[in-house]
């Protein structure tokens, strides 16, 4: 087998699809020249799938082989002792992506995208830090978007694949009430079919004036893009619609968001919508009803959005990756008494 990265993946469907997002991102900057062999879990049969449509080598933990291997890449905060054991007898400089700002002790290089973040350290470990190192795809930032609208008549509600908190539900009972008051947009509303609230959110969606679910949706370009507004969640999503300028009200609904949602909220790239978990309906019904009827506010969050995610944030990542390669392996000759 020819050197690859290796990706290793939090896939498993519980997990959402956004470490998966990221991997692909990356692995299209990287390009043929360092190609990926993603190591996904068991289970994760509709992560395999798609990382095999894409051209990757797609495998089952345990069954990656020797390699060889340029690095490693982890995307994944359920890494347990042995995984970390496992990832430093590699002998090859590893990159994590590091939503906490506590990297394992085995990363070479971290990288934390939050808005709000700088530098170029985590303590004594490099890292990449800030909105300069989205893992988004280049598509979205470089998509045409329409004016702000006047009035909002689209809203796209998106809390992910699986939603463990049914966010969704919570929403749909907001726009439920703000129906009532005669605020009646059309509402799309996305989630996988594993979701675990996925029949009360399709009950929900039947009471909603012009409301249609769609589930397991690839692609969410298309859908951002026609959307006047976004209601969702705090990981990958907020990325992807800020690349996008699409003004956005946003929820944390899992702990890893937390950093991206407050620097986003900081920044005025999104709207806070707080956290799922603790959201109470007359509230959050406010607040949509508040960004929905400014369009001044809305026209600004877009184009601060746009402003901090662009199309080259996967290519910058992908470069101080191959620069950390090739210094690792200058120092390993070196220190063996080798010519590079």
């Amino acid at each position: 087998m020819r050197p690859s990265w290796l990706f290793r993946i939090a896939s498993h469907p519980r997990h959402g699809g956004g470490h998966l997002a990221r991997g692909f991102a990356l692995a299209a900057a990287l390009g043929k020249v360092e190609p990926a062999t993603f190591v996904l879990d068991a289970g994760a049969d509709v992560a395999m799938s798609r990382a095999r449509a894409l051209g990757y080598r797609a495998v089952p933990r345990g069954r990656e082989g020797a390699g060889p291997w340029i690095g490693i890449f982890v995307d994944s905060y359920v890494l347990d002792r042995d995984d970390l054991r496992y990832l430093a007898d590699m002998a090859v400089p590893i990159v994590v992506m590091d939503d906490f700002l506590d990297p394992p002790d085995v990363a070479s290089l971290a990288v934390n995208a939050a808005f709000h973040l700088k530098g170029d350290h985590i303590g004594d470990l490099p890292a990449l830090l800030g909105p300069r190192f989205a893992l988004v795809d280049p598509r979205f930032s470089a998509a045409s978007r329409r004016p702000t609208a006047n009035e909002v008549r689209t809203i796209l509600v998106t809390f992910g694949r699986v939603d463990p908190d049914n966010a969704t539900g919570l929403i749909l009972r907001a726009l439920r009430t703000l129906a009532r008051r005669g605020f009646r947009p059309r509402v799309t509303i996305l989630m996988g079919r594993e979701g675990r609230y996925l029949d009360d959110v399709r009950s929900a969606a039947e009471d909603l004036p012009e409301a249609e679910l769609l589930t397991d949706i690839e692609d969410v370009l298309p859908l951002l893009i026609r959307s006047d507004m976004v209601i969702g969640a705090g990981g990958v999503s907020l990325f992807e619609r800020a690349a996008c300028g699409v003004p956005s009200l946003t929820l944390t609904i899992a702990d890893n968001q937390k950093l991206f949602v407050e620097g986003a909220v900081s920044l005025g790239v999104t709207a806070w919508g707080g956290a799922s978990a603790a959201g109470d309906v007359a509230d959050i019904a406010d607040r949509i009803h508040a960004l929905a009827g400014d369009r001044k506010r809305r026209a600004t969050m877009s184009a601060t959005a746009r402003a901090a995610v662009d199309g080259r944030r996967p290519a910058r990542v992908a470069e101080a990756m191959t620069r950390m390669v090739a210094e690792h392996r200058s120092g390993r000759l070196a220190a063996n008494g080798e010519s590079p």
